[in-house]
């Protein structure tokens, strides 16, 4: 029988745990939240059963006319919606671990190839929620432009111009693009003063900058590319328009396998369940960068 040349053998097996703890070790488990889990909205799933993501579309009042006139005549307007709907699936992997490595650490398994597997599986997550954008109906920007503080602010005009409540957006961006941004505020021909707030960005990091124009600014390393260039995105705050589903979170589960003993190997499963897209089209805004 060939070797198992994916099998995690006792020469890679540093601090360990007992198998039974495995439960306590994951419980107690800090998952890295990403950007993605952080701006989207959340709802528990059931099984594969897909979830409803209900909303009012846009009343249209053009019937209504401009006249002042008294009359006893309303208009009827209709109270219509739409939604979208979000189906969890499951997404998993698994660990072996040979006999002769179990053996030499007396039944125990490496802690940190536990925690490297679930921080794994949490950032697997967050490339899928952020690559949602690349299916978004609505544009702004260009992918043969870097991100500036005048292509922000030419951004924000867009958004306005679609009704997004532009008081306060979540405005996810890569690396690049968040990189161009702050270089443009910084440069010599810069014409905006720094507030206080703006001086709260910093480096290259996944997560919340600070505030910029009045606007939440994210920076992700797992934003999604387009064409060329990286599909950042625009959505309400506290209202997002990308919706996740999450049935379970990140887990492993220890098992022995049906073809164990054949392979001489145990198993740990890296699973999780969940799903991800874009809830409201009508208020979500791809924003393309270089």
């Amino acid at each position: 029988m060939a070797a198992l040349s994916t099998a995690i053998t006792a020469t890679d097996i540093e601090e360990l745990i007992e198998t039974e703890l495995i439960d306590a070790f994951v419980a107690g488990f800090e998952y890295p939240v990403g950007v993605g889990l952080s701006v989207a909205q959340r709802k528990p799933g059931k099984g594969n059963i897909p979830v409803r993501f209900p909303r009012w579309n846009e009343l249209d009042l053009s019937g209504i006319g401009t006249s002042h006139t008294e009359t006893n005549n309303a208009v009827d307007v209709e109270m219509d919606t739409t939604e979208s709907s979000i189906t969890p699936a499951m997404q998993i992997f698994r660990m072996p671990f040979s006999d002769e490595s179990g053996v030499a650490s007396d039944g125990k398994v490496p802690a940190q190839a536990i925690a490297e597997a679930l921080k794994a599986l949490a950032n697997h997550m967050d490339i899928n929620i952020l690559a949602a954008s690349t299916s978004a109906t609505l544009q702004t920007g260009a992918v043969t432009t870097s991100l500036t503080l005048q292509g922000l602010r030419s951004a924000l005009t867009y958004a306005a111009a679609q009704n997004l409540p532009t008081s306060m957006l979540d405005i996810a961006l890569s690396n690049s693009a968040a990189g161009s941004l702050w270089e443009s505020m910084g440069s010599t021909g810069a014409t905006y003063a720094l507030s206080a707030d703006d001086l709260q960005r910093f480096g290259v990091q996944s997560g919340f900058q600070g505030k910029l124009l009045g606007q939440n600014v994210w920076q992700s390393n797992n934003i999604a590319t387009d064409s060329t260039g990286y599909s950042c995105f625009m959505v309400p705050s506290g209202m997002s328009s990308l919706g996740v589903v999450v049935q379970e979170m990140p887990n492993l589960r220890p098992t022995r396998g049906d073809d164990a003993e054949s392979r001489a190997t145990s198993y740990v499963v890296v699973r999780a369940w969940w799903g991800a897209s874009i809830i409201n089209p009508r208020q979500f805004i791809e924003l393309l960068t270089a």
